[in-house]
């Protein structure tokens, strides 16, 4: 670890520590300061250091160490945020530096999902089910001067078809008959996300190999894995992205007039399967339209919309297959989930 006693905080920034009550506006005099003056790592960690003296604030002293921990500067990194007796800060700027504290302090990145391995030359029958109430979107194609209200059999003009799944929707997954998660969508964490890019060092490089295999998915293989949504409780990757550019879909409707959407909504079980090897919850990834609440607002409250799709790494997409539904409402809107 470098040593801030033979570093002199400079004035600049020791009247900005001292005059400013927000740490945020700390936070962003340092880093302009280092941007332009510091020239290495070691005059920079050696800043940081003088700065966490002059003023031990929770939340300064937490982006610092995450800074200190991306350059590599890991011990220094970690000792500071084990040092946290001697800091001061108000509930925000605890809870900035929990976050620091999280990404930063060794973390298991092991699988947390039980992994099943099938006997012999058999193969294991992996089931998904969900349960309740949720949307299924039709996209639907017409000529342009046909009005959708004149239109008798809509079912005989559907493209496409994708489902609005919501967290308080019931997830059912069984392996070989075996019920391995019984839960909401909600307890699975698949709306307890953080941004890919927003990552800490570990945890990306944990998910890297699984990112390799979804762009190694032909609908994927231009995804920026930058935009990846990764669960925090078990680290479950969910894909914001919808249709892809080039879609067939456009052959069928070039223009908006050609497009319009038919909403069903009620109560559905919808099923998946797959034929593996070997299985693990943590083999799938999860596939949202981030359109689909401009297109079907959310009640305030909840529930809240959490994916459409389900995605094997090695399988590809898996088909949702109706087993039973009993559909309650029925609406029309121009246009399809691309056109948002």
């Amino acid at each position: 670890m470098a040593s801030s006693s033979d570093f002199k905080l400079p004035e600049l920034i020791a009247n900005n520590l001292r005059d400013e009550s927000n740490p945020d506006e700390n936070i962003f005099a340092v880093w302009k300061y280092a941007k332009d003056n510091i020239a290495n790592d070691n005059d920079l960690e050696k800043l940081y250091l003088a700065i966490i003296k002059f003023k031990p604030n929770a939340k300064i002293v937490g982006q610092l160490a995450i800074w200190l921990f991306e350059k590599n500067r890991t011990e220094v990194a970690i000792s500071l945020i084990k040092n946290k007796v001697n800091y001061t800060g108000d509930d925000h700027d605890w809870k900035s530096f929990k976050d620091s504290e999280r990404d930063i302090l060794p973390i298991s990145f092991e699988n947390p999902f039980k992994e099943y391995q099938a006997k012999d030359a058999a193969d294991l029958n992996v089931t998904i089910n969900i349960h309740g109430r949720m949307h299924q979107v039709f996209e639907c194609t017409k000529e342009e001067d046909v009005d959708i209200d004149d239109i008798d059999d809509h079912y005989q003009n559907i493209f496409d078809w994708i489902y609005k799944i919501d967290d308080d929707n019931l997830m059912i997954i069984e392996v070989d008959g075996e019920k391995i998660f019984e839960g909401s969508l909600l307890e699975l964490g698949i709306r307890n996300t953080e941004f890919g890019y927003d990552l800490s060092k570990p945890k990306r490089k944990y998910i890297t190999p699984k990112l390799e295999k979804i762009k190694q998915i032909k609908d994927f293989c231009e995804f920026d894995s930058d935009e990846v949504w990764v669960c925090k409780e078990n680290h479950l990757l969910v894909i914001p992205q919808g249709r892809l550019e080039g879609d067939r879909g456009l052959e069928l409707a070039p223009n908006f007039n050609n497009r319009y959407s038919m909403i069903n909504y009620g109560k559905y079980n919808i099923e998946a399967s797959v034929k593996v090897k070997s299985f693990a919850i943590s083999d799938l990834f999860f596939q949202m339209d981030p359109c689909m609440d401009e297109l079907i607002g959310e009640p305030e409250g909840g529930p809240n919309y959490s994916f459409s799709k389900i995605v094997h790494y090695e399988e590809g997409e898996l088909e949702l297959e109706i087993k039973r539904d009993s559909v309650k409402d029925t609406e029309f809107k121009k246009g399809w989930l691309y056109d948002l």
